[in-house]
């Protein structure tokens, strides 16, 4: 991450992990929130923006849906 985070959420899509909000340490040692958005790509080991939360969050939660199903015709 560009920053050190605590208490973020974090998802795993498609190999790339999503860390989105949290709290950091400012340069006075003061906790702020963020609305950091980023992702982290391990096959470069590179960590990219993703632009700001519309809200600055932390202690939230996140997940991926993933929808399976087996129709040999799909629409």
């Amino acid at each position: 991450m560009k920053e050190r985070r605590m208490h973020h959420a974090a998802t795993v899509i498609n190999n790339k992990l999503y860390v989105a909000g949290g709290r950091f340490l400012n340069a006075h040692d003061v906790i702020e929130d963020s609305d950091c958005f980023e992702c982290y790509d391990p096959k470069t080991d590179v960590w990219t923006s993703k632009g700001s939360l519309p809200y600055k969050l932390f202690d939230h939660g996140s997940l991926s849906l993933i929808r399976v199903f087996n129709r040999p015709n799909p629409p």
